[in-house]
Order: structure tokens, then C-alpha cells, then sequence
């Protein structure tokens, strides 16, 4: 990579890439997550992954696009059978070998499905 005035520049996507991936995002990440409290966090989990969501999902008028990590270990593959059939309509999108945060892990192929969906 090019250094200008003890600056290091690279690519765009090689910029993003490393920044998305940088120990400080990851860092940040973890202080923010441990700032909600447990009570929080079992809500939500408990919500998301033991709930029903087909009684509501006939409301969403809007398009869905459904990202998963096929590596996902908070959302199987049973949860996310589940979350497409209470969701027909929507677009499905698998990342092959990701986890649940397929869109650090595979960021180009993220914002092309992601900005793809939001211009059609």
C-alpha cells in the first residue's frame, strides 16, 4: 500500500474491508453490546429466536430482503426455515461459510444484495 507523509492509503474497498474488520470496530462493538442490560439482551434473544413471527408477518406491506450466515450460531437453519415461510415473499440470501454477522465477514457481497435490493 502507498504511504504519503507517513499516511498509509489503499483502495476503497480494501480501506472498508480492514476498517469493518479492525479490533477497534470489534472492540467498540462488544463495549456497546455490554452496555444494555441482561434483562435486555434475553428479551431480545428470547423474542427473535424462540417467537412466532408468522402472526405478524402478513402485516409488513414493504419488500423484505433476509440476510443469514449459514454459520449462523444464534439463528439455525430451523430459525431461519421458519422466519422464510412466515415470510414467502421475501428475498432470502445465504452467505455460505458466515456467521451471524455475514456482512463483516463478506462485505461486498452485502452492500452489492443490499443496495441491489433498495434500487429495485
Amino acid at each position: 500500500m502507498p504511504e504519503t507523509a507517513g499516511v498509509v492509503t489503499c483502495p476503497p474497498r480494501l480501506c472498508y474491508s480492514l476498517f469493518v474488520l479492525s479490533n477497534l470496530l470489534i472492540v467498540a462493538e462488544r463495549m456497546e453490546s455490554a452496555a444494555m442490560p441482561i434483562h435486555v439482551w434475553r428479551g431480545v434473544l428470547w423474542g427473535t429466536a424462540l417467537g412466532d413471527l408468522s402472526a405478524i408477518t402478513s402485516l409488513v406491506k414493504a419488500p423484505v430482503l433476509i440476510l443469514w450466515g449459514d454459520q449462523d450460531s444464534l439463528f439455525d437453519a430451523a430459525h431461519q426455515e421458519r422466519l422464510r415461510q412466515s415470510c414467502p415473499a421475501a428475498q432470502f440470501e445465504a452467505f455460505e461459510g458466515a456467521g451471524h454477522n455475514m456482512f463483516w465477514e463478506q462485505p461486498e457481497r452485502a452492500a452489492k444484495l443490499i443496495s441491489q435490493f433498495l434500487n429495485e
